[in-house]
């Protein structure tokens, strides 16, 4: 195989199905691999007519879209390359990273029988030329990569092989087949432009909650049709974690429910008539309609209004850029409050509230109050009508209630005592960041699990049902360790 130049490697932060959409409008796509939900249960990963039927139990959630388990499900077929298919390739990859960033082949390409060139999760491998280009990507969350690359001499005449998820051939690197959610693949036969290759990139970002170019930089997002709908140099200081909701005809994408891949938990975007996944039905939205966020990446901590001081606003707020009109369309808001949550839930009362000023002036701002906690944990914010404008920001607000044990605990299991079918989850509060084990036992002190999880001041997870009985959580940092009793009745 001729040595392969690469040109352009982007390491960056997936449909409804149409005859005439292509990815960002751009047409030309030789595979564009993704999924369509025929209902809540059953779903497809296809391209065209070929298709690849997988449950809800098969099924990961990639930003609320299905995406195929691949763990229990077979990969698309090793294919040939059309003739036309000589010199260069435009390749865009959305997936999740595997447990443990075990290496793992994302796509191969070979040319007649030489080594093939592989893309796995940790770097390129060219095998034929035994050349690698090593990359790191700590990000949390789902992950966007864009290949772009040309071979040094036309390799016309030559049968090429390509296959997604794992090698071609057998081959001399340690990774294996695809595992992990991959939710979907779009490959160019040419290099795209500058202007393709960006609504391409900004269609699958905000497909699955992932953040374009440099933190605190960033880069524009593009319409299908070319519409700016995040600009960078005015956002910069926003371009943290930024997702959106919308509709896009160009590319078929509709999106009703959403949040950043980096923090997936925190902060949820939805429209009321959103079903909890996409891609279920057609949303009641016009065609060119966005409401992008991002947020200002500052520490999640109070500080006291500067004019209400019974108030206290969030250090840390949101950016939207608004293209179409969204004031109709009533939107959902749910927040994790749990790192804030101490014995007493309702000690505080909590609003969002929203600006044009980013001071939050109390005369200006419009409120949205907490309708509910759910799960003793996310606190639920409903019929939001935001303001009017192409821009405006929004925090989360709250004030002490009178007559309230404000007393925080670090160690919160919820519910507990917890029903046999029922899921349960814990959330621990620390004062410095910490590499935290946390392991369950039995009253037999019999290990049901034990995980690791990285340095952080908040943690909290959701955990699976258990037979009835009685249970030990503990949590162990370097310096301290916090035990709870679980009853399962």
């Amino acid at each position: 195989m001729k040595q392969l130049l690469i040109a352009f490697l982007a390491l960056l932060s997936m449909p409804i199905l149409a005859q005439s959409a292509a990815p960002g409008g751009v047409n030309g796509a030789w595979q564009w691999w993704r999924s369509h939900s025929i209902n809540a249960q059953a779903h497809q990963w296809q391209m065209g007519t070929e298709q690849f039927t997988f449950t809800e139990t098969e099924s990961n959630l990639v930003n609320y879209w299905p995406s195929p388990n691949w763990q229990f499900m077979t990969l698309p077929q090793r294919s040939s390359l059309p003739p036309s298919f000589t010199n260069s390739a435009t390749i865009f990859v959305v997936y999740h990273p595997s447990v443990g960033e075990q290496e793992q082949v994302l796509r191969s390409w070979q040319v007649a029988d030489h080594a093939p060139l592989v893309s796995t999760n940790k770097r390129l491998a060219d095998l034929q030329e035994r050349r690698y280009l090593n990359f790191f990507d700590e990000r949390p969350g789902t992950r966007l990569q864009t290949y772009e690359y040309a071979e040094a001499q036309s390799v016309s005449g030559q049968a090429k092989t390509f296959a997604l998820g794992q090698l071609t051939t057998p081959a001399s690197i340690p990774a294996k087949k695809w595992t992990a959610p991959l939710a979907e693949f779009i490959l160019f036969p040419k290099v795209l432009a500058a202007d393709e290759r960006a609504r391409v990139e900004s269609y699958l970002a905000l497909k699955y909650g992932t953040t374009l170019g440099i933190a605190g930089k960033g880069t524009d997002y593009l319409s299908s049709s070319g519409l700016v709908l995040w600009e960078a140099k005015q956002n910069k200081d926003y371009h943290y974690r930024v997702f959106g909701l919308g509709r896009d005809n160009g590319s078929n994408w509709q999106q009703g429910h959403s949040c950043a891949a980096q923090a997936p938990d925190f902060l949820t975007l939805q429209l009321s008539e959103a079903p909890v996944q996409n891609g279920l039905r057609n949303l009641n939205l016009p065609d060119q309609t966005f409401l992008l966020i991002g947020d200002n990446d500052k520490l999640l901590e109070w500080q006291v209004h500067p004019t209400e001081n019974d108030w206290e606003i969030l250090s840390r707020h949101w950016r939207a850029a608004v293209k179409g009109n969204i004031t109709d369309y009533p939107m959902e808001i749910r927040l994790d409050l749990g790192r804030w949550l101490g014995t007493a839930t309702d000690a505080y009362e909590y609003q969002i509230i929203a600006s044009k000023s980013n001071q939050f002036p109390w005369d200006e701002i419009e409120t949205y109050p907490q309708t509910e906690l759910l799960k003793g944990r996310f606190g639920q914010f409903a019929n939001i009508n935001w303001p009017m404008g192409s821009q405006f920001h929004f925090t989360l607000a709250r004030r002490l209630r009178a007559n309230t044990n404000t007393k925080h605990v670090n160690l919160r299991v919820y519910p507990n005592p917890v029903q046999q079918q029922q899921t349960w989850q814990w959330q621990l509060r620390l004062e410095q960041e910490s590499v935290l084990t946390a392991n369950l036992t039995n009253l037999k002190g019999q290990q049901l699990w034990q995980r690791q999880y990285k340095s952080n001041t908040y943690f909290a997870a959701e955990e699976v049902s258990l037979l009835a009985g009685t249970y030990w959580l503990t949590l162990r940092t370097n310096t301290e360790t916090f035990t709870q009793k679980i009853v399962v009745q």
